[in-house]
């Protein structure tokens, strides 16, 4: 069923409809007050409105937020575009078929067996330097001369490794579609979901990775829960958002959960749900057969691993009372 509308402008707030029992928004308040006070803001989108914003310690619904990893997921989401463009033909494509101009002639070996669906699962293969490593001046590539620098230390497609393959896919973008990647995700993603400010840092060497508003990252999630289809134009097929938040792997740092393609994959309260994650507890939940969006921003001080106690206390008692 198509939505009644989308959030492209603006998001529609809560309305009776939605029969959200008080308690639970008192619950929530009462959790946040006592035991998550480390917390920017969080956001909760149920049929396509928002229920439930809250924004703490001096932070507000113009705030640019840190997304961390959960930038991943967005450029998870950039690949389908391009899909949906025909600027990739094929997930089994090879990265040395797309920059066979760029091959080194000393590169390893095993780079020719490494394709763009092993860059989404995060299982290339590729001997990552440490985060601590510092990369002599003559030999910080900003693009594709970084990773084939670089030694394959797994077959490609065997283990996961939470390093830094996603960024392999900013130098397809750009090789294939010939623009600067953040003018490509603007023309093809964001422009299209109504965000305008946003800051997409892509080089390599310096901290900071996407940084958006709170009700700008749920704009993912209500993509993905209509299957890539916003306003009339299919942005992202229906079957690569299928293919994209089912399992393809078992990841294990940071989460221990399923992995699909630059998102995680699990349940939630016996609910089936992905979610996009980043460090210091930023997050996205999407479980769709709620239609519910869960977004998360908070301080990157440490993991802050309990932040998805908040998700899945909600989702507990939202069921609960749909139950009575």
């Amino acid at each position: 069923m198509r939505p009644l509308y989308y959030p492209t402008k603006c998001w529609k707030k809560e309305s009776s409809e939605h029969n959200i029992n008080v308690e639970i928004i008192h619950t929530l308040n009462n959790m946040i007050e006592k035991d998550f006070s480390h917390l920017k803001s969080v956001l909760i989108v149920k049929n396509g409105s928002i229920i439930y914003e809250k924004y703490l310690n001096s932070y507000s619904q113009d705030t640019l937020y840190e997304t961390a990893c959960m930038s991943k997921s967005f450029l998870s989401a950039v690949i389908g575009t391009a899909i949906q463009n025909k600027l990739i033909k094929n997930l089994d494509t090879k990265v040395v078929d797309i920059f066979s101009k760029d091959v080194p002639e000393n590169i390893d070996k095993n780079f020719y067996k490494i394709t763009i669906k092993h860059l989404l699962t995060k299982t290339s293969g590729i001997k990552w330097p440490g985060p601590n490593y510092q990369f002599p001046e003559n030999e910080q590539f900003n693009d594709i001369r970084l990773p084939f620098s670089l030694k394959i230390e797994d077959e490609p497609g065997k283990v996961f490794k939470y390093k830094p393959d996603p960024h392999i896919l900013i130098y397809v973008i750009e090789k294939l579609s010939g623009m600067d990647f953040v003018s490509y995700v603007d023309n093809n993603l964001f422009s299209k979901l109504g965000i305008k400010d946003y800051l997409w840092n892509t080089n390599f060497y310096k901290d900071g990775f996407l940084s958006l508003k709170t009700r700008d990252i749920a704009k993912l999630g209500y993509l993905y829960l209509n299957n890539g289809l916003w306003e009339n134009q299919q942005l992202i097929s229906s079957e690569y958002i299928q293919e994209s938040t089912s399992e393809h792997v078992h990841g294990n740092f940071p989460e221990s959960n399923s992995y699909g393609y630059l998102w995680w994959v699990n349940d939630i309260e016996n609910h089936k749900a992905f979610h996009a994650g980043g460090f210091g507890g930023q997050a996205l939940y999407v479980i769709p057969d709620l239609q519910v969006i869960f977004v998360i921003t908070s301080n990157t001080d440490k993991p802050h691993q309990e932040n998805k106690l908040l998700a899945q206390e909600f989702i507990k008692r939202i069921t609960l009372d749909n139950v009575r």
